[in-house]
């Protein structure tokens, strides 16, 4: 029930459904490590950078719930480590799905942050849309966003 919490989740799940779209394509270089422990420190960080996405859509999806969050990362893990593969193949035949997951993303940063207590206040002063006019604004903004991004880019090469 913090402040702002749901909001900056809901935001940077945002960014991360937008980014979700252009990332297939765009990767970074890796600074190779001299040593295990910098090997290990390196993998746990990215580990956790690309495992925010997914915390962040399962708490907003389990709507504070801690029994359905434990649920949603236990089942998630096995699901992310040994369907990884099968889902690439999909995404390499249909690239549609990570319009659609980014879709869902936005979706689900919409509901987040309509649901936190500051902008929730904010909303019933204002007159409150329903939730599901949150969720949908936010899938818009994501495709939205990402279709302009994608379109500059392509009438700039």
């Amino acid at each position: 029930k913090l402040p702002f919490l749901k909001l900056i989740g809901g935001v940077l799940l945002l960014w991360i459904a937008v980014r979700l779209v252009f990332d297939n394509h765009e990767h970074g270089e890796v600074k190779a490590e001299r040593n295990v422990w910098g090997a290990v420190a390196t993998i746990m960080i990215a580990d956790g950078v690309m495992s925010l996405d997914n915390v962040l859509a399962i708490v907003g999806v389990a709507e504070g719930h801690l029994g359905l969050i434990v649920f949603g990362l236990v089942l998630s893990i096995p699901l992310v480590v040994f369907g990884a593969g099968a889902v690439l193949k999909l995404i390499d035949r249909w690239p549609i799905i990570v319009w659609a997951g980014a879709a869902l993303l936005g979706w689900v940063a919409g509901e987040m942050i309509a649901t936190d207590p500051w902008v929730a206040n904010w909303l019933d002063r204002h007159g409150d849309p329903p939730d599901v006019a949150a969720a949908i604004a936010g899938a818009v903004v994501v495709l939205a966003i990402a279709g302009a991004i994608r379109f500059s880019r392509r009438k700039s090469a």
